[in-house]
């Protein structure tokens, strides 16, 4: 680009130099040095000058290269799907269209978003027509993606390849590629849990009742349910044992009322809460309302539940009453010709000792 074009020289100013300045213009491709030249014409009306000529070579020195860069709006993603935006930025134009290839390491926890769906990698195509220069971009999108394990904030790399060129002279740029370092933060713990709906996880927030009469053992109001939180990795074993089984037994869905119960979850089951029946164990002694303490315990190849406990009471309400009973088979009926009646007591409950019975008339003239 030359400014001025036009130069003017005068019989008066003749020998006064002018200049005529030239500026390279940046075409954005990577197109190494260009020869060029500039023409000077003279014309005027006087015959000497008119029609005069120059040239004279130039070069235009290219400050262009080509490379690709990726940069993210964030590094971090979420299990509960949020994103981050990606730009491919390219240095120079392109030459004719090319195809770049976005990937994830790990479309487990970060995946590209095509527009349907999230997948492992998308590819698209950048048109050198829409490219502007210093300024020409591809974007995509990248989400966590969520899983049920306890995991941990796990790293994965989102990664761009220039996988084909429509031009030979775009050839430099064909396998270059560039990568961000991502984590996608998790939102899984491992866990045990009681509740007392079989479908959600509220918090047991109560102590359990059952009395000597064997209640509750499949009643609404006895429901308790075992859960983990998360998928767990391998087998859980979760054993229930009741510190007193004189007052509390427990079962599971498939066993029998005892002072122990296994729950067995897995990564298929983990989901389902498993019901845990109790119920009141009868005695005849006058021993009031007994709290049981039952604790849970996990076992498992998986170490992020291997170990872990918890723990719920019952209550147990006491229905027997101290007391003694004489009760006869027939009418009380002495004779004073020596007939004998006799009269049977029991106590209503066991005793912790040994009770004495003392039996005595009102009148021992008549009877003794």
């Amino acid at each position: 680009d030359a400014t001025p074009t036009v130069l003017t020289f005068t019989p008066s100013d003749y020998d006064a130099a002018q200049n005529i300045s030239v500026v390279g213009v940046d075409d954005c491709y990577v197109d190494g040095t260009v020869g060029y030249n500039v023409s000077i014409i003279a014309s005027s009306s006087d015959a000497n000058y008119d029609g005069l000529s120059a040239i004279e070579a130039f070069s235009n020195v290219d400050n262009d290269y080509m490379s690709i860069a990726l940069t993210s709006s964030s590094q971090r993603t979420t299990e509960a799907g949020s994103c981050v935006d990606l730009v491919v930025s390219l240095s120079a134009r392109p030459y004719g269209e090319l195809v770049f290839t976005v990937s994830t390491s790990d479309a487990g926890e970060g995946a590209i978003d095509n527009g349907t769906a999230f997948s492992e990698s998308f590819d698209a195509i950048l048109d050198p027509n829409d490219y502007v220069c210093s300024d020409g971009t591809l974007q995509f999108t990248a989400c966590g993606i969520n899983d049920d394990l306890d995991d941990g904030d796990v790293s994965y790399t989102l990664s761009v390849e220039c996988t084909a060129v429509s031009d030979s002279r775009d050839a430099r740029v064909f396998g270059a590629s560039q990568s961000v370092q991502m984590v996608n933060e998790d939102d899984d713990s491992s866990a045990v849990g009681l509740s007392t709906n079989s479908s959600t996880n509220a918090p047991l927030g109560r102590t359990l009742q059952a009395d000597e009469n064997g209640n509750p053992s499949e009643s609404a109001d006895g429901d308790l349910y075992l859960r983990i939180n998360s998928e767990p990795y391998d087998t859980v074993v979760a054993t229930v044992v009741c510190n007193d089984t004189s007052e509390v037994v427990i079962r599971s869905d498939s066993s029998s009322f005892s002072s122990t119960a296994v729950f067995t979850f897995t990564p298929e089951n983990w989901q389902t809460n498993q019901r845990v029946f109790y119920q009141g164990v009868d005695d005849d002694l006058v021993d009031g309302t007994a709290f049981v303490l039952c604790s849970v315990s996990l076992q498992s190849d998986d170490n992020q539940y291997d170990g872990l406990t918890t723990s719920f009471n019952v209550k147990n309400f006491d229905n027997d009453v101290a007391g003694a009973i004489a009760s006869s088979t027939a009418d009380p009926v002495t004779t004073e010709a020596g007939q004998m009646f006799a009269v049977s007591v029991v106590l209503e409950a066991e005793p912790f000792d040994t009770v004495t019975i003392s039996a005595s008339v009102s009148d021992d003239a008549q009877g003794v």
